[in-house]
C-alpha cells in the first residue's frame, strides 16, 4: 500500500538521529577535504595565511607607497582551522545517541 501513495508521503527511511548522525559525519569529512583541497590548490603556504600583498610594478614611479593588492594564499592556520571544524562536527556526530535497533 506504501507504494501507490506519492512520493512524498511515504514515511521516510531510517530513523531521524541516524540520518543526523551520517549528515554530521559527512560535512565533516567534506570541511576537511574542501580545507585540504583549497590549501593544495591555492599554493599550500607552510607559514601563516596571507591576505594581502605589496603591489609590483615594471615602473617603481607608477606605484604608490601604501598600496596592497588583495591575494588569498591559505598557510598552515586555514588547514588548522579546517581540521578543527572536522573534528567539531564529527565529535558532535557522537554527541547525537544511536539510534536503537529492535
Amino acid at each position: 500500500m506504501a507504494r501507490d501513495r506519492p512520493l512524498a508521503e511515504q514515511p521516510a527511511q531510517g530513523n531521524l538521529r541516524d540520518n543526523m548522525r551520517r549528515t554530521l559525519q559527512f560535512s565533516a569529512a567534506a570541511c576537511v577535504g574542501l580545507g585540504l583541497a583549497l590549501w593544495f590548490f591555492g599554493g599550500m603556504n607552510t607559514g601563516p595565511s596571507q591576505w594581502t600583498e605589496e603591489a609590483h610594478a615594471t615602473d617603481p614611479a607608477h606605484v604608490l607607497g601604501t598600496e596592497r593588492r588583495f591575494v588569498f594564499r591559505p598557510g598552515s592556520g586555514f588547514v588548522a582551522a579546517a581540521a578543527a571544524a572536522g573534528a567539531i562536527l564529527w565529535i558532535g556526530s557522537l554527541v547525537v545517541p544511536r539510534p536503537r535497533r529492535s
